[in-house]
């Protein structure tokens, strides 16, 4: 029998909490499966959208680029609002995302702000 592959689920808020998010994107090149993606203000676990925190999310996408993931990104966001601004923020935050990980596969510079 073959050694069985192992993988890890990497939660941003939880790694920015932690310190050094993108230290540890790289610490985990190779076995980076998926990606738990919400963003704080850098003291508590608030599972807010993408965008709305402390994160630097171009960083974070950059570093995912260069880790080479292929995996899923998940969007994990606290379900304290009215459905229709959950999704809103849900929509929002993807498209923040899928911004930001074009930018970095063309090289583009990071967006003002």
């Amino acid at each position: 029998m073959g050694e069985v592959p192992i993988g890890v689920c990497l939660d941003t808020g939880h790694g920015q909490l932690a310190g050094d998010l993108c230290s540890i994107i790289q610490k985990l090149t190779g076995y980076l499966r998926m990606v738990h993606a919400h963003d704080n203000q850098g003291r508590g676990d608030d599972h807010q959208p993408p965008g709305t925190g402390s994160i630097d999310w171009y960083n974070v996408t950059s570093a995912l680029s260069e880790a080479d993931f292929r995996g899923a990104i998940i969007l994990e966001l606290a379900g304290h609002f009215e459905v229709d601004r959950f999704f809103s923020d849900a929509r929002r935050a993807r498209r923040h995302l899928r911004e930001l990980s074009r930018r970095v596969a063309l090289h583009l510079p990071r967006p003002p702000g």
